[in-house]
């Protein structure tokens, strides 16, 4: 998430689309591990309790992503399905 930029007015690409569709709570999990993640690149250490914190917010986020994943994939199946229903129907009316 390097390049991941919240304040942005326009949403321009997949990573800013998938982020503002997690929950609130998730997209408040994202920034503590995006936090996390700079100590850690710094150097710093962490004790068990914050690892448990880091571990059970990255559940978190992993689990909604997992979902929307799965979500999207079937939402992207059933409109492929509509879509190629329709082209079927116009062929049909445009060959009679």
């Amino acid at each position: 998430m390097g390049q991941f930029d919240r304040t942005l007015a326009a949403i321009r690409d997949a990573q800013h689309l998938a982020f503002f569709e997690l929950s609130e709570a998730n997209q408040t999990h994202t920034a503590y591990l995006e936090a996390q993640a700079r100590r850690l690149e710094k150097g710093e250490q962490i004790v068990r309790e914050e690892l448990d914190a880091l571990k059970s917010a990255l559940d978190q986020v992993t689990t909604q992503s997992t979902n929307m994943q799965a979500e999207v994939i079937a939402r992207v199946g059933h409109e492929l399905q509509a879509h190629t229903a329709q082209q079927h129907r116009q062929a049909d009316v445009s060959t009679r």
